[in-house]
């Protein structure tokens, strides 16, 4: 504690016998100094942010230009199902591979006793009920097909899943 006070009382008597004008440049240039780190910190805040800003307008700019194109191309994504100009069974084969049950497709002919109506006949194995009622509203929506009549049989080697087999026509 004393050693601290005799620091003290020594930088006292040496900034004492200092001239009078050297006093004031010291002063002078720590109030500078004082004035001037704040001053460079927030110009260099201010010019960040006002970069920020600048690259927040060039991408809200870049997504409202993406945006149509994006909308166009989920819309078209939709509409490739889009089957009903097809065949009943080119337009069942459109779905199935939309859908992503081609795999799962065991058999699809052409049926032609529908009193005059175009139609298909087909069979789809180990489908659980969500995937059965997507294939329903897809083939009515995108196809343009109605179930004419249908068979639905659970799976003995898991009860969740089941095999359709579904008469369609026009």
């Amino acid at each position: 504690m004393i050693e601290g006070l005799r620091d003290r009382i020594s930088y006292l008597t040496a900034w004492q016998a200092r001239s009078g004008t050297e006093q004031k440049r010291i002063a002078l240039s720590l109030l500078f100094l004082a004035l001037l780190i704040p001053a460079s910190v927030w110009f260099w805040i201010n010019s960040a942010s006002g970069q920020y800003l600048n690259e927040k307008d060039q991408i809200i700019q870049r997504y409202e230009r993406a945006l149509p194109l994006a909308v166009r191309v989920i819309a078209a994504g939709q509409g490739q199902a889009d089957a009903t100009g097809l065949s009943p069974l080119a337009a069942t084969q459109q779905v199935a591979r939309d859908m992503g049950i081609e795999d799962k497709l065991a058999s699809i002919r052409p049926s032609g006793a529908l009193q005059g109506r175009e139609g298909v006949q087909i069979h789809i194995e180990n489908l659980n009920l969500p995937l059965l009622l997507h294939l329903f509203e897809s083939l009515k929506n995108q196809a343009g097909l109605q179930i004419i009549s249908g068979n639905l049989n659970k799976r003995m080697d898991n009860p969740q899943r089941m095999d359709v087999s579904l008469v369609l026509a026009r």
